[in-house]
């Protein structure tokens, strides 16, 4: 999976837009040769992503933006699924600032999971594919042990009224 990390770049004043188009051009160029097998973006939001489609051949196969309870940034999911565009969360733990909420802690126990695996799953259980940090062994497989489990609706709308936590890392319209 090749990526283009972010929209813009410290520079204002260059022609990003451009030089998006010619870095997405030269990424069709290796997937149709067969030397990659996906291309995507990262960080990219529907303004950044409207623009390029209108540039380019192969629409991006998946964007990989900040996703996790507290930030599911819904515009961008409405829009990215209405593009047809898969979704991959970083940061699905969101910097573990929900894993201490009660009760998210009390679902987990419920399941006989941790509060990172009842986060995972909630992603997982809305087509979003997650890429958590792992420092440990234990943690991956953890992290792995997800499957086996769904959540239930009432489950899923208290997680998904938890409050706005925010950005973990650098918004893409301020890099």
């Amino acid at each position: 999976m090749f990526l283009i990390h972010w929209p813009m770049g410290p520079d204002k004043d260059t022609d990003w837009l451009k030089m998006q188009t010619e870095t997405w051009q030269l990424m069709e160029e290796l997937y149709e040769a067969g030397r990659i097998r996906a291309i995507g973006l990262s960080n990219f939001l529907p303004h950044h992503i409207e623009p390029l489609l209108k540039n380019i051949r192969i629409k991006p196969m998946l964007d990989q933006l900040e996703l996790h309870v507290g930030y599911m940034q819904e515009y961008a999911l409405d829009y990215l699924r209405s593009k047809e565009i898969a979704i991959q969360a970083w940061s699905p733990l969101g910097r573990a600032r929900v894993l201490k909420d009660e009760r998210v802690a009390a679902i987990a126990q419920k399941h006989g999971k941790t509060p990172a695996q009842i986060l995972l799953r909630f992603l997982l259980d809305r087509d979003i594919a997650v890429i958590p940090k792992a420092s440990s062994i234990e943690r991956m497989k953890q992290n792995l042990d997800v499957f086996d489990f769904h959540l239930s609706p009432e489950e899923i709308s208290y997680l998904s009224c938890i409050p706005e936590t925010g950005w973990s890392g650098e918004h893409p319209d301020m890099m």
